[in-house]
């Protein structure tokens, strides 16, 4: 019965990664990591070290940040701050990059059409958890 016990777990704790695994926010959080992850290997050494990675390290805390909020109901609020704020010096980051000529334009457009769609969805996800 203990092994049914496990089984049964799994299997929901299965179907909850799942659904956060399709949730747009973290589908394209995942497009945005891969998106610096390539952009750091385009940017000047001295770049990568210092501006490539500080990127690379809020993309992950942020993705963090979102599976401790999509798990942990009542901490959901604190979680998606903790997230935004992660998100907010990526942008940061990004804009500094470009504004250097660290990056090209086009990956700079690319990554902030990514950017857009997480700003749109995570802010709507603040406020539903904000009613619940």
């Amino acid at each position: 019965q203990k092994i049914l016990g496990i089984e049964n777990f799994t299997k929901s704790n299965e179907k909850f990664v799942n659904l956060m695994e399709n949730s747009s926010i973290y589908i394209d959080t995942t497009k945005l990591i891969k998106g610096i992850y390539q952009l750091i290997f385009s940017m000047p050494k001295k770049d990568r070290v210092v501006l490539g990675e500080k990127l690379f390290e809020s993309c992950l805390n942020a993705m963090s940040y979102f599976q401790t909020a999509y798990t942990f109901k009542e901490k959901r609020v604190k979680y998606i701050d903790k997230y935004l704020f992660e998100f907010n010096k990526i942008i940061t980051m990004l804009r500094l990059a470009d504004s250097l000529k660290r990056i090209e334009q086009k990956q700079y457009v690319l990554l902030f059409e990514i950017i857009e769609n997480i700003d749109n969805a995570i802010i709507a996800y603040r406020k539903s958890s904000m009613e619940e």
